[in-house]
């Protein structure tokens, strides 16, 4: 993984650490013997990059966040420094329950935060690639800068919107972490960090199987795919946030023409279709095990296959189509709700009567289509 790391330095600092403007970088001394005679950095080759994942856990003083405990580790996951921090301000609150500070922690600790600096100067070689998550707010602790870094919560985050660490832990790498009442473990949440790091730069570039918490069209972005949203506008302020293209549509007919126009130029596609919602609020809920009913639905069932089939035929080879139809009905439960408060067994079947829909996806091979109708036709 060391090889890759040179590929997602997902973000630098600006200043170089030949010149810095006060504050430290890890391996300062071994970047000083690196600089040529104009003090600019002979960059290492890319595959040299080792990672190391820090963590930081702080506690509020009269001036400000400071630290008070500090762990790395490296890319075999070994902790490789750890150490509890003294303060230069008297603390007012240790914030235990996040940080697992307590005051008689730290009573006798006489490390100050310019020794851990020295620290990891001698353990972090300047061209090392720093790895963390929410890295900015554990390089201002430390009052230090580094030129290579990979921040988790940025190579996770969701049109912008950062993912908590203890999430992606649960839903990417199936472990939980923050579990204990007495606060945060640094050395365990500097493992996950790495460990998400690491997934990302192995598998995040060429795995497209869904995962739980991450959205489908941040993956299909990782991947270099684009996205399009057809849905109400609602939806599209909801869930187009920088990953996919969104297209407000009102019906399913202006719907079905925005996905073909949009089909040119898109790898995955979300479609909501809604007429069969729209005939549901206007003629109630339809009693489904009535067979005799369904007739009712003879029209929208035939716009439904008509725009499928349109869909499918304009489908590019290798696309993702995907589409919803939500016949839920969410009003029906608040009248439920209403009228029997104490009927949970009832409300209960309606709930599950709401989630019912039907959901249609494809992924056009023309290969294998063209295949399948010749042996069709022998």
């Amino acid at each position: 993984s060391s090889d890759s790391a040179s590929s997602a330095t997902a973000t630098a600092t600006s200043e170089s650490s030949c010149q810095r403007r006060g504050k430290p970088t890890p391996g300062d001394a071994a970047a000083a013997a690196s600089c040529d005679d104009d003090g600019e950095e002979e960059t290492a080759p890319a595959d040299h990059r080792p990672m190391f994942a820090i963590d930081c856990e702080m506690c509020k003083t009269e001036a400000e966040y400071a630290l008070t405990r500090i762990s790395v580790v490296d890319e075999q996951l070994k902790c490789v420094y750890q150490t509890l921090v003294k303060p230069e301000d008297p603390i007012v609150d240790y914030v235990t329950t996040f940080s697992g500070i307590t005051e008689s922690m730290l009573r006798d600790v006489t490390t100050t935060v310019e020794d851990v600096q020295q620290k990891l100067a001698e353990i972090i070689p300047h061209n090392a690639v720093l790895v963390g998550h929410s890295l900015e707010n554990d390089l201002m602790a430390l009052k230090m800068t580094h030129r290579y870094i990979i921040d988790t919560s940025v190579l996770f985050s969701e049109g912008g919107v950062k993912q908590k660490l203890r999430k992606l832990a649960r839903n990417i790498l199936r472990v939980s972490i923050q579990e204990d009442d007495s606060g945060h473990d640094p050395t365990e949440d500097a493992v996950a960090a790495m460990r998400l790091a690491k997934f990302f730069l192995e598998e995040g570039h060429k795995n497209t199987k869904f995962t739980p918490g991450v959205s489908l069209f941040a993956l299909a972005d990782v991947c270099k795919k684009r996205g399009s949203v057809i849905d109400l506008p609602a939806a599209c302020s909801k869930h187009c946030r920088g990953e996919a293209q969104g297209y407000p549509v009102f019906d399913d007919d202006e719907a079905t023409k925005k996905a073909i126009k949009a089909l040119p130029t898109t790898d995955v596609l979300w479609l909501r279709l809604s007429n069969v919602r729209r005939y549901l609020s206007v003629h109630g809920p339809l009693d489904w095990d009535k067979v005799s009913e369904l007739d009712e639905l003879k029209d929208e069932v035939s716009s439904i296959d008509n725009n499928l089939f349109s869909l499918y035929s304009a489908l590019p080879e290798h696309t993702l189509l995907m589409v919803l139809f939500d016949h839920g009905d969410i009003r029906e439960l608040s009248k439920h709700k209403q009228a029997h408060p104490n009927d949970v067994e009832g409300y209960e079947a309606k709930v599950k009567r709401c989630r019912t829909s039907m959901f249609f996806s494809c992924l056009k091979d023309d290969a294998i289509a063209s295949s399948s109708a010749a042996s069709a036709s022998a």
